[in-house]
């Protein structure tokens, strides 16, 4: 097999500056009807009140928060070794993929036609329970996708077909 290949996460800062400007929009509109029209018709209620303008605060900065976290990672989005694949494409990445786990490589789609590369593996629910708060989307992506990895093929700066082929021809040459 051929050396390792790392493949980079493409750079979107027009699509980081939109979700981050969504965000703060989406937050500042929550806020604005809390106050205006939701806690004029509560009498009383304060703790309620400070929870949910607490809560309504928090949420978009925290997802501000991870948004910068995942765009601002150093480490390539895919690496192919003659070990495996690891997969730090996304936030539900579950890291290193042995070969011998593998069994198989296919392309699917999302709802909104983006390109993904679905890994099968042979024992999916040691990745599912890897890590506990990850648990409900993994298990999502495998209810949908017959595995709880999913790659997406447009984040990676590299051509999703050839990407493919070549993990398809690493499955069968480690098989």
């Amino acid at each position: 097999m051929e050396n390792t290949i790392e493949i980079k996460k493409k750079s979107r800062p027009a699509a980081l500056v939109f979700a981050i400007v969504f965000l703060l929009v989406m937050g500042a509109l929550a806020i604005w009807l809390l106050t205006g029209f939701v806690f004029p018709k509560l009498e009383g209620f304060w703790n309620l009140k400070i929870a949910a303008i607490v809560i309504v605060t928090i949420l978009p900065i925290w997802a501000i928060y991870l948004i910068i976290q995942q765009s601002s990672r150093k480490k390539p989005g895919l690496t192919i070794s003659k070990d495996g694949v690891t997969d730090f494409s996304n936030i539900t990445s579950v890291g290193f993929i042995p070969w011998s786990d593998i069994t198989v490589i296919k392309e699917g789609q999302n709802e909104f036609k983006q390109k993904l590369i679905v890994v099968i593996v042979k024992n999916p629910d040691a990745y599912i329970n890897e890590s506990s708060s990850l648990r409900a989307s993994r298990q999502a992506q495998h209810k949908q996708f017959d595995s709880p990895i999913v790659i997406s093929a447009s984040i990676l700066d590299y051509d999703a077909q050839a990407l493919v082929s070549m993990l398809k021809d690493r499955v069968k040459s480690a098989a």
